[in-house]
């Protein structure tokens, strides 16, 4: 074992010697995971709401209404077009996501709840079909306001009362949105070690480094080991940093610290295995970088590493299952937010077990120590 933790300690001074790679591996996963955390913040201040490009033929009272209501509200972002075939060009360049047209007559519509159907032109951004039920909803919740204005309250009153719902109270949520995007900056970290550790292999393979080492009293298993352990004890130190880090600087609270503690040694234990198969498919360092990453992109694309799940399409959805980011993430989230239990975890932790498992195995069996 001794030689193991020297090999491993010579394999992370090394990469701790690498500037480059130190800066990749240990600050570029804190720079997504703030990212990530701003984009997705939930404050309403920094959403700006629908961007709409709108059209008043009508030049009513009841349009105008319509519009001054639109423009004082957050849930839209009002530039006015003066004609339908302005605002469609709007759309079409994507500078805004939708057209709404008030066609005449529109002002009869807002005249009483008896009143005929209001009727509307709307045009959407084929690429930003998600917002149109919004924005429908929101257009039928200010008619109806317009038409029942004149209205005594008690008639006016909605027939429906909503309540909000604590959802916290069954399923603690993440406290702000750093909680749920320090995941994907942790899944970064690992993935940019992994691959670090899978070309350094192949770069003393093809330098002549580990021929020399196999002369050396160390036999070819602990070579292997210990640059598995350096691999491991790098993911494992570089997921640690980053969850304090957002403890400490962006309010992240861990739901469970178990359960957090092993999603990062099972994600880490998964990943050392695909960085052993990444060094028996690279012949040299160049080809192991770049198949190593294409390989690694792929993954975190369809695993969750750029896109949450949930705002996949349903294809992706399923193709997700084979990617390794996806069990990972799920397990880290479990932890940071989901308030998971070890029975709620132990599927995850145990595909990435069983990748990591298979992926050193094989590796270990394929691996060339030699190029000549």
């Amino acid at each position: 074992m001794r030689e193991v933790l020297v090999l491993a300690g010579k394999d992370v001074r090394l990469l701790l010697r690498d500037k480059a790679g130190f800066v990749f591996t240990f600050f570029w996963p804190l720079l997504m995971a703030v990212f990530f955390g701003m984009m997705f913040s939930s404050g309403a201040g920094d959403r700006p709401g629908l961007p709409i490009a709108l059209v008043d033929e009508d030049l009513s009272e009841g349009s105008k209404a319509l519009v001054e209501r639109l423009e004082a509200g957050d849930e839209v972002e009002v530039q006015r077009a003066e004609t339908r075939e302005a605002a469609v060009d709007l759309v079409r360049r994507g500078k805004r996501a939708a057209s709404v047209v008030l066609p005449k007559g529109f002002g009869e519509s807002t005249r009483g709840v008896m009143a005929k159907p209001a009727r509307l032109e709307v045009g959407f951004d084929p690429s930003r079909k998600a917002e149109a039920g919004m924005l429908q909803g929101l257009l039928v919740r200010e008619v109806m306001v317009l038409r029942t204005r004149s209205l005594p309250a008690a008639m006016a009153r909605s027939p429906v009362e909503f309540e909000p719902m604590a959802i916290s109270a069954v399923r603690r949520g993440p406290p702000n949105s750093f909680s749920y995007t320090f995941a994907q900056g942790i899944i970064w970290g690992i993935l940019g070690a992994a691959a670090a550790f899978g070309v350094s292999l192949v770069s003393e393979r093809v330098r002549g480094t580990l021929v020399r080492l196999v002369m050396s009293p160390f036999s070819r298993t602990k070579i292997l080991a210990g640059k598995a352990l350096a691999c491991f004890a790098t993911t494992t130190t570089v997921s640690t940093v980053l969850v304090l880090l957002g403890v400490v600087a962006f309010g992240v609270r861990p739901t469970s610290v178990p359960i957090l503690a092993l999603a990062i040694v099972c994600s880490s234990i998964g990943f050392v295995g695909l960085m052993m198969l990444l060094a028996v498919i690279g012949k040299t360092e160049t080809s192991a970088a770049g198949m190593g990453w294409a390989v690694f992109l792929v993954m975190a694309l369809f695993g969750g590493g750029m896109l949450p799940l949930f705002v996949m399409p349903s294809w992706m959805g399923i193709v997700s299952n084979a990617s390794p980011v996806k069990w990972a993430v799920l397990a880290l989230e479990g932890g940071l937010w989901r308030n998971f239990s070890f029975a709620d975890v132990l599927p995850a932790c145990g595909i990435l077990l069983a990748i990591g498992a298979t992926g050193f195995a094989v590796g270990v069996k394929c691996f060339r120590w030699s190029d000549r």
